[in-house]
């Protein structure tokens, strides 16, 4: 969870710089949507997973959720190669969106593997 944090403050912080420096044609909105659509993909899959977390379960949804984090690195890095301004924020957009459900596929599941090994504390924390 900690890498995927790390990753996410690592965009965060040197994205707007990029964009700035390579595709100046974005505003500050759209810059900001596209830092936002991770939240929005985190919130989107975390409405889905609530009810297959148990069907699917807990162990193969954090595999799942490694799998498509790096799947979204890989694409949101691919997206640098791209000249084409639009090309590269639509790019940008579905990997950051994969990131953010990614995300979410391995902080539920994980939350849920550490309440049901330790229940009996679950009112300490």
């Amino acid at each position: 969870m900690t890498v995927v944090q790390t990753s996410y403050y690592n965009v965060a912080t040197l994205l707007p710089l990029y964009v700035k420096a390579h595709h100046n044609v974005f505003s500050f909105f759209q810059l900001g949507i596209l830092l936002g659509v991770y939240q929005f993909g985190f919130l989107f899959a975390t409405a889905i997973l609530r009810n297959k977390l148990s069907s699917v379960g807990r162990r193969r949804m954090v595999l799942i959720g490694v799998g498509l984090m790096t799947g979204g690195c890989v694409l949101f890095a691919i997206a640098a190669f791209f000249k084409n301004h639009w090309v590269f924020y639509a790019t940008s957009l579905i990997a950051r969106f994969v990131q953010g459900a990614a995300d979410s596929m391995i902080c539920v599941s994980m939350f849920s593997i550490a309440l049901i090994e330790w229940n009996e504390e679950a009112e300490l924390y």
